[in-house]
Order: structure tokens, then C-alpha cells, then sequence
């Protein structure tokens, strides 16, 4: 097959710079080979398309970002001839309006006249009619936040990936709520799985992680499912605030009295009783739209800006977000990496001008990389087993009973203990098997994960006890190995074997046994 001429080969690579160049947002390999069939007025193969775009990425003519069914290609030339990538994007996509309202934002920035709340844009909202997102917007969204579990339970997906979730979604948020946070990513995730909080580090910025810890366990509980009424957005109020607050009974209790917000011009409303009616006509209004994503970016503009609880408003705004996102099954919205002074602008720009094109922006561009960054991690991790799914809590609570305690637990010890402490009958067995695995599992470098509180004192200590049980537990191992070779030589009966190789391998959790079994 002859191949097409340099002159031909240039105008189709100049189609697709004039395609991807209209799209600011980025264009999938689907919309681009749409756009070419109407621009060179014939169908062209997808494969043909993904030759070119490949082609003209690796001259860089184009740029590619994403992998899979979220990569996006962007144009990457400035200026003519000689092609150069564009820079990386390390801030969020501004349309031209978003762009003027942040400079308007920025400009007016402590001198503009007070500002009193204005209801009529809650009252005016049409759910279902007015759109906040535009069609062509939603769309985008639910393509980018399609998960394998859509027609599965509600918080089916976060719960399967929680431990992502969790860090990344704490992560983000903190980032944005504080000016200067001094933990590291690998420091947040060693003090959500149970580590001892560094004293050096902000007290107020260690009690910020470890609440949202508690508001994102109450958003994936399969248990008590958080819905977008007054009780779920005062409870993750009251998570969020807890230890935060000059009084505690302010913590998940909705605002009393007047408040002054730094940096804005804003002056919210001021008695209980309008703060309530406001906020039922803003979970009305939340309730009745007709798409997760229009009810999350609803959430993140009302709001912050009724202001209803004391402080943390924009933080109960970033968790409730996902609330309609989880229980579709979508892929959650974590804001890492969402730069802080573009987003606080945002939320400006709708307190002063009632405008919410900048903070649009940025929740979509946001979201896209929330949708990145949880669907490589989706697709390295495995299944979770349900029973550790379900019984987590109470899983991390027998291994430190048992660990921590020095307790022989057998199977029938184990079942019993999860009856005490709620397991179901049906799921007894299964519980007392992944025990049983957790506990035979515990090594040097866990011990912080259980957090071992049984009579234990200080870091070095809790280390020390985890090392005993695991000799402990290797010697006994190896006696077990060899009261079984012995069993078999006498010709001991195979359930008495058994019975032997069990004994033994339970009673390591004595720490006597461990000194025993050494001589």
C-alpha cells in the first residue's frame, strides 16, 4: 500500500493540532476521531487515530497525559515549526471567566464592603432546571468517574479501596485547610494506620488528620450510610471538629451567633434560627437534583457560604462531597494536589460575587486527577476479603487482646470472642479463621498498626513484647514440626497429631511457652 504524501501527512497531523488546540480541557482519542471525520470529511479507523496521535506525541506536536481510558491529549506547540511540549500542568485549567474572576478576586481582596448573605440564590435554584454543570460538563465527569462497581451496593468502591481513599482524601483535604502543613504524605499514612503522633509536629495539624480519619470511616460505614440530611452533615461536624473547638458542645451543633470571616468580605447570617431554615432549604434543594455530580459541587458552594457550623465548614463541604460520589460508586473526589490559594479563591469568589465558574474549574480538574491517581491504585490492588471488610474494627481488637495479653486462643476461644463482641453466628468460623491469620501474620513490623496497649508502656516496649511473641511463636513452630515427625514414626494417631501440632502452635501466645521452648 503506498504510503501518503509528506503534504498529506501534514494535514492530517494539522487537523488533530486544531482539534486538541479547541479543547483546553483535553480530548480523548473518541472525540478526536469524531472531530477529524467531519473535518476531513470521511471516517478514519480508531487505530489509525491512536497511530497518529502516538506518532505525533513522540515528535511532540501534541501532549499525552493519562493512561488508559482517562488519557487526554492536549496541544503542545507554541509558536510555528520547531514543536516543544507545553509545561507541566501543576494548577488547574482556567476557562477565560474563571481566569477574570480570580484576577477580580485577587484585586478587591480586603477592600470590598461588607457582604450580607444573600438566600435568593437558594431560593431561586431549580433542581433539575438550573445546572451549575453544564450537560456537556456532566458528561465528562461520569465518563472519568466510571468504576467496575456502578451497579454494585452503594460504597461498594470506597469501601474496597479505603485505605487509598482515606490517605489521599486526608491528604488533600488538610493541604487545603491549612496554611502550612508540616507532615509529609508517608508521615499522614503511618499516623492513620496507628502510628504514635510526632510531638514535633502541630498538635492542631495531628488532631485535624486523625479527625478526618473519623469522617471518612463514618462515610464508608456500611453500617450507618451518611445521606444529605441535617444529622449525616452534623456528625461529620462533630468528627471533624472534635478537640478543634474553643467549646466542645459547639462540636456538630449548628452556629448561635455571629461571625467574622478573615480574608472576605462576607458576613453570614447570625441567629440559630435562620442558620436552620437556611440549611433544610439547602438539603431540600441538594436532595432533589437529579446527578451526583451537580449535588457534589452544589455541596462545596452552599455550604461554605451559609456557613452553619462554627469553623470547618469548608472541610465538612469537602468530605460531604463524596457523599452522593461514594454511594453512586464513582470515584471519590480527594483534592490532592489542588493548589490552596486557587481553591480558597474560589470559594471567594462565590462568597463576594456569587460566581462559581473558578471554583468549577477546579473541582473538575480536581476531580480528574482524583480519577487518575485511585484508578491505577484500583487496578494494582487486590480483592479485600469481606470478613476483614467487615469486622476491621473488631479484628484489630481480638489481635491485640490476644498479642498484647499473652492469650492462648484457640479456634473455639476466638469464635466465642467474636460473639461477645457482635460478630454474627453465620460468620463465627470465618471470623476465627482470618484471626487466627492475622495473628500468626504479626511480625516486627507492625506492631504499631495493632498498637499493643495490653500493660505495654512507650514505643520501645511495645517493640520489644511484638519480638518475644514472634520467637515465641517460631520456636514453638519448629517443636510442632517435629512432635508431628515423632507422631508419625509411633504411628500416633492423625487427630491426635493434630491436636498436638494446634496446641502448640496456639500456645506460643504464652509468653511463658517462649522461654520453654528455647530449653
Amino acid at each position: 500500500m503506498p504510503k501518503a504524501s509528506r503534504e498529506v501527512v501534514e494535514r492530517q497531523y494539522s487537523a488533530i493540532e486544531g482539534i486538541v488546540g479547541n479543547g483546553p480541557d483535553g480530548l480523548d482519542a473518541i472525540s478526536i476521531q469524531r472531530a477529524l471525520r467531519e473535518e476531513l470529511g470521511r471516517a478514519v479507523p480508531r487505530r489509525v487515530v491512536n497511530r497518529w496521535l502516538a506518532a505525533m506525541a513522540k515528535d511532540r506536536r501534541i501532549e499525552r497525559k493519562g493512561t488508559g481510558r482517562l488519557t487526554r491529549y492536549f496541544r503542545g506547540v507554541v509558536g510555528g515549526g520547531a514543536s516543544q511540549v507545553a509545561p507541566e500542568v501543576d494548577h488547574p485549567r482556567l476557562t477565560p471567566e474563571a481566569e477574570k474572576l480570580l484576577a477580580d478576586v485577587r484585586s478587591d481582596a480586603g477592600v470590598r464592603p461588607p457582604m450580607p448573605y444573600r438566600d435568593h440564590v437558594l431560593r431561586d435554584y431549580r433542581p433539575g432546571e438550573i445546572w451549575h454543570l453544564s450537560q456537556p460538563r456532566r458528561t465528562k465527569l461520569h465518563e472519568l468517574g466510571r468504576t467496575p462497581e456502578l451497579a454494585a451496593t452503594p460504597g461498594t468502591f470506597a469501601r474496597r479501596h479505603y485505605d487509598r481513599f482515606l490517605l489521599d482524601l486526608t491528604c488533600g483535604s488538610v493541604a487545603l485547610e491549612l496554611e502550612a502543613p508540616s507532615y509529609s504524605r508517608l508521615e499522614v499514612q503511618q499516623l492513620l494506620t496507628g502510628g504514635a503522633p510526632d510531638p514535633r509536629r502541630s498538635a492542631t495539624e495531628t488532631q485535624l488528620i486523625l479527625n478526618h480519619k473519623r469522617a471518612i470511616e463514618l462515610l464508608v460505614d456500611a453500617d450507618l450510610p451518611l445521606g444529605l440530611d441535617r444529622g449525616s452533615l452534623c456528625n461529620l461536624h462533630a468528627a471533624l471538629a472534635e478537640n478543634l473547638l474553643p467549646d466542645p458542645s459547639d462540636e456538630g451543633r449548628l452556629r448561635w451567633r455571629g461571625v467574622l470571616l478573615p480574608g472576605t468580605s462576607l458576613v453570614p447570617l447570625a441567629r440559630e434560627s435562620e442558620i436552620a431554615e437556611r440549611l433544610e432549604l439547602l438539603l431540600e434543594r441538594v436532595t432533589a437534583i437529579p446527578d451526583p455530580f451537580e449535588q457534589a459541587f452544589f455541596l462545596l458552594l452552599h455550604l461554605p457560604y451559609l456557613h452553619p457550623f462554627f469553623a470547618l465548614n469548608e472541610a465538612v463541604a469537602r468530605v460531604a462531597a463524596n457523599i452522593p460520589l461514594v454511594r453512586a460508586n464513582l470515584y471519590p473526589m480527594t483534592w490532592e494536589g489542588v493548589p490552596r490559594d486557587v481553591y480558597m479563591n474560589g470559594v471567594r469568589g462565590y462568597f463576594e460575587y456569587q460566581k462559581h465558574s473558578l471554583l468549577r474549574d477546579v473541582f473538575e480538574w480536581g476531580y480528574e486527577r482524583s480519577c487518575e491517581r485511585l484508578a491505577v491504585s484500583s487496578q494494582t490492588a487486590g480483592e479485600p476479603d469481606p470478613i476483614r471488610l467487615r469486622y476491621r474494627r473488631e479484628l484489630h481488637g481480638v489481635v491485640r487482646e490476644v498479642v498484647g495479653d499473652r492469650v492462648v486462643a484457640d479456634e473455639g476461644w476466638l469464635v466465642r470472642w467474636g460473639e461477645l463482641n457482635g460478630v454474627a453466628a453465620d460468620d463465627g468460623a470465618a471470623f476465627a479463621a482470618a484471626a487466627r491469620g492475622l495473628i500468626e501474620a504479626v511480625h516486627e513490623g507492625d506492631w504499631a498498626v495493632w498498637h499493643f496497649v495490653g500493660g505495654v508502656r512507650g514505643v520501645a516496649e511495645q517493640h520489644g513484647r511484638t519480638r518475644e511473641w514472634v520467637a515465641g511463636r517460631r520456636a514453638w513452630a519448629r517443636r510442632s514440626a517435629s512432635i508431628a515427625d515423632a507422631a508419625e514414626r509411633d504411628d500416633v494417631k492423625s487427630q491426635t497429631c493434630d491436636e498436638l501440632a494446634c496446641t502448640c502452635r496456639w500456645a506460643a501466645s504464652d509468653s511463658s511457652f517462649a522461654s520453654r521452648a528455647r530449653t
